[in-house]
């Protein structure tokens, strides 16, 4: 089995299923092509230390594609700390009908995103080096964030996001921090975690006043379907007054 190869996509399509996520051929086969392009700069800048078919399958599409039952048709979501594109660039693949941007500190990995999203031809999704520090505190004009011309991102919502997420980025109380103030109203802070999960949430409670009052919180836990990993999607979402 060689990455992006027939087998490889199989293994992605049974395995999400595993996780009671459904994925079709024409999905697994966008996926392949951000995979092969994914190896391709990974031999020249470092992007995943994962390189192996089926870590690859399982650690970076699979898992992304947990997320996808918590994120709603239409959405405007940030992806802070994307990387190689985990989950932004699965989730936009799994639903076009959602907005994207990806942000990423590291302008190497920002520019390999930029470049899958050209490869696989997708619209209403933008990768920027910036991190979300800046998002916050700069003011973001239609230049900055259009690095793609199929974007629809501007200035005047570049700011409210309905859903917010990462994956392996920082603490659980860290991403709570940057992503608040770029939350729009009844939108979600999604966080892609492990097995620590629960106490990482039981430490955001105590370092958050009224913690219980002013947020509704899930945890969705499953275990990754071939190496058993425990994974866990955690939602965070304001309670409205």
């Amino acid at each position: 089995m060689k990455t992006g190869d027939e087998k490889w996509q199989a293994l992605i399509i049974e395995g999400a299923k595993k996780i009671n996520v459904e994925i079709k051929h024409d999905i697994a086969e966008l996926f392949a092509i951000h995979a092969k392009e994914l190896l391709l700069w990974n031999s020249k800048i470092n992007i995943t230390a994962i390189t192996d078919p089926a870590g690859i399958a399982e650690k970076h599409y699979i898992d992304s594609a947990a997320v996808a039952a918590h994120i709603p048709d239409n959405a405007k979501l940030l992806d802070i700390g994307s990387g190689g594109g985990f989950p932004g660039i699965v989730m936009k693949i799994m639903n076009p009908s959602i907005e994207v941007l990806l942000i990423e500190a590291v302008r190497k990995k920002a520019n390999f995103m930029a470049n899958a999203i050209r490869k696989l031809g997708l619209k209403n999704i933008t990768a920027k080096h910036i991190r979300a520090e800046e998002l916050v505190s700069k003011e973001v004009n239609n230049d900055d964030l259009n690095n793609n011309e199929n974007s629809k991102t501007d200035s005047s919502t570049s700011n409210s996001f309905s859903i917010v997420t990462s994956r392996a980025l920082t603490s659980l109380a860290q991403f709570h921090t940057l992503a608040l103030p770029l939350l729009a109203e009844n939108g979600s802070i999604i966080a892609l975690k492990g097995k620590e999960a629960a106490k990482e949430v039981e430490e955001l409670r105590n370092l958050v006043p009224d913690f219980s009052e002013k947020y509704e919180v899930t945890i969705d836990e499953y275990s990754l379907p071939f190496s058993r990993a425990e994974r866990a999607v955690v939602s965070i979402q304001p309670v409205s007054v």
